[in-house]
C-alpha cells in the first residue's frame, strides 16, 4: 500500500493545513504518476454533466449529484479510478471525505466541511451538496453556468416602480 504523503510535503503546491486539527485538506498517496496519467484521460472524455435538476424558486437548471456521477463514472472506471465517499465526524464536525482511487494504488483524498445543522434532513442536503462539489473539484468539472460569485453576493431588495398616478 502507498505512503501517505500530505500536500505540505509534496513538491508543488503546498496548501495549508487546518488551523483546528492540524491536518491538511488533500493527501496523496506517495506515488501519482499513474492517477495524474489517469485523470488527465478522464477530463478529455467527460462532458459538462446534464441539469436535470429545476430550482423553481430562483428558476434556473443545475446538475445533481446524479447528473455528476452519471458524467463522471464510465470515463473514470474506463480509466481504472473510482471515486470513494465517506462522511466522518472531526474536530471540525461533519466532514466529507472523498478519495479518487486507481487501480495501481494510488489515490488522492480531500477532506470538506459540511455545513454544521441539527435538523436530519438539512444535514442530508448539506452532505449531498458537499459530495457533488468535492466530485466536481476532485475530477476537475465545472457544469453549472459560473456567475462569477454573483448569486453569493447579498444583494437588497429592489423595489418595484409605482405607476403614475393619475388625479380624477
Amino acid at each position: 500500500m502507498s505512503e501517505v504523503v500530505s500536500m505540505t510535503q509534496a513538491p508543488t503546491a503546498p496548501c495549508a493545513a487546518c488551523p483546528t486539527c492540524g491536518r491538511d485538506d488533500i493527501e496523496w498517496s506517495e506515488a501519482r504518476d499513474q492517477l495524474i496519467a489517469a485523470l488527465v484521460q478522464v477530463q478529455r472524455q467527460v462532458k459538462s454533466p446534464r441539469k436535470t435538476g429545476y430550482n423553481s424558486h430562483r428558476q434556473y437548471h443545475y446538475a445533481t449529484l446524479a447528473d455528476i456521477l452519471d458524467a463522471c463514472r464510465p470515463a473514470l472506471a474506463e480509466a481504472g479510478l473510482a471515486i470513494l465517499q465517506t462522511p466522518i465526524w472531526g474536530p471540525r464536525g461533519l466532514e466529507l471525505v472523498t478519495t479518487l482511487a486507481h487501480t495501481s494504488g494510488q489515490w488522492v483524498r480531500c477532506r470538506m466541511p459540511v455545513l454544521s445543522v441539527s435538523d436530519p434532513q438539512a444535514m442530508g442536503s448539506a452532505l449531498t451538496y458537499a459530495r457533488k462539489y468535492s466530485v466536481l473539484t476532485i475530477v476537475g468539472l465545472a457544469p453549472d453556468d459560473d456567475d462569477d460569485g454573483e448569486s453569493a453576493m447579498p444583494r437588497p431588495q429592489s423595489t418595484p416602480a409605482r405607476a403614475p398616478q393619475t388625479r380624477a
